[in-house]
């Protein structure tokens, strides 16, 4: 992975966030913390389950001896060998046929080549450096070698994730309209202003515009203007889905009957157990993702921890606090829910100076500091605590609700893919680079 350049602006993929503004994480911060905040990375001796594959050729064809998937989504995807053009021109005609379309909304192959790009993020934020072992190889391109999926390349993989998030994404969004809501003013701002700075960020990099910026990441098809259609959509659906979210607040009485109905479950839990709810908003010391943090990059984490922290009292509400970490933080673990952490006890595997600021016992709702630990400075927001049961049986019910919202949404407003007009451009995140 190229180390240098990696830190492009993406979106994280979380269906129930807790606040949906901002929503913006470097790459590069994947690519060091595949873990949460403080939370040990995966031994490289535990078992990681691969999955059995067909391998490809150069041109990506598919053994033809092996059992075609009865997934139809699967076997949609294998309308094409390969999907990538090594020397497709950003002016080619083909990339602005319509590719897919779910109610009122519908993408190009510039557009799906955001979608693409996305489920990549997606897949290193959850197994970063560990992807290897689901054999993911970034010295070779996605088209070319197996995924763990049976019988399809990394890139229809990625790709057939891609197209269902746009269905999903494009069935709730019309959902959202139909039911009458409209993206507030501050989350709409907020995107505006980040949009408006791409170029000023694409700059401290070394790139002319912000549409070289995104290009580096993303492909040379893509423009700032796709990406821009890919964050209005996917707002306005997380938006919606965060105030459903939100509105469900159960009753004592319903957190009760959720634990006897689902019984089992709650067998082995302390019900005696506190868990407190923490706000965080990280700033890596380790600037160049090595490994190592010099005595200049944690005092420039510092520095940055501690404006911060200037910055949210001057309006020190929980609210303003959850903006700012999605703004800010370099946590891709939390930086699209607020910066929030539930239910952190001291059974939670998180990095003794960030746990124990946590469980303080004499800490009290509104509570502030800066913390570091091994990541870097963590400027840090106490939420509260309660029950452990009852927050899990809190966001199960809630999380039902979405789930429901979701299927309600995707069987009112079905999607269509056309794979055969598909067309996608090398993705440079994916590549190994030199140093």
């Amino acid at each position: 992975m190229n180390k240098k350049k990696i830190l492009i602006l993406v979106l994280g993929i979380v269906l129930a966030a807790a606040v949906v503004v901002g929503l913006i994480f470097g790459v590069k911060a994947i690519l060091k913390r595949n873990a949460e905040p403080g939370e040990a990375p995966v031994s490289s001796g535990d078992p990681v389950p691969t999955g059995e594959s067909v391998p490809t050729g150069e041109s990506g064809s598919v053994d033809p001896t092996a059992t075609e998937p009865e997934d139809p989504a699967m076997t949609a995807v294998r309308t094409k060998e390969f999907y990538t053009e090594d020397d497709v021109k950003a002016d080619d005609a083909r990339l602005d046929e319509i590719v897919a379309q779910c109610g009122d909304y519908q993408i190009n192959s510039r557009q799906a080549q955001i979608f693409y790009g996305m489920q990549y993020v997606s897949f290193m934020s959850s197994y970063g450096a560990y992807a290897s072992y689901f054999g993911l190889d970034d010295t070779k391109p996605l088209k070319d070698q197996s995924s763990m999926s049976p019988n399809l390349t990394w890139e229809q993989y990625f790709l057939m994730g891609a197209m269902e998030q746009f269905q999903q994404y494009a069935a709730v969004a019309a959902a959202s309209k139909a039911a009458g809501y409209v993206l507030p003013e501050k989350e709409q701002a907020d995107l505006e202003e980040f949009l408006g700075g791409l170029t000023e960020e694409g700059a401290a990099y070394g790139f002319e515009s912000a549409d070289a910026y995104l290009q580096d990441s993303f492909g040379s098809i893509i423009s700032a203007a796709d990406y821009e259609a890919y964050l209005q959509l996917y707002i306005q659906a997380m938006s919606y889905e965060n105030s459903v979210y939100l509105s469900v607040n159960p009753s004592d009485e319903d957190l009760e009957a959720y634990r006897q109905e689902h019984a089992e479950d709650f067998a082995d839990t302390d019900l005696e157990e506190i868990g407190v709810d923490v706000r965080h908003i990280l700033f890596l010391s380790d600037a160049d993702s090595d490994g190592t943090s010099t005595d200049e990059e944690k005092a420039a984490a510092k520095a940055k921890a501690e404006a911060m922290l200037a910055e949210y009292l001057a309006d020190p509400t929980e609210e303003h606090f959850a903006e700012l970490a999605n703004l800010n933080s370099e946590d891709p673990g939390s930086n699209t829910k607020g910066g929030l952490y539930e239910n952190i006890s001291q059974n939670t595997n998180f990095v003794e100076p960030f746990k124990n600021w946590c469980l303080d016992s004499a800490r009290q709702i509104g509570d502030t500091d800066i913390v570091e630990t091994d990541y870097g400075f963590h400027v840090m927001y106490f939420a509260g605590r309660d029950l452990a049961w009852k927050t899990t049986a809190r966001d199960s019910i809630r999380e039902a609700h979405i789930t429901a919202l979701v299927d309600e949404a995707t069987a009112a407003y079905p999607g269509e893919i056309f794979y055969e007009k598909l067309v996608l451009s090398p993705l440079p995140m994916a590549e190994a680079k030199e140093e």
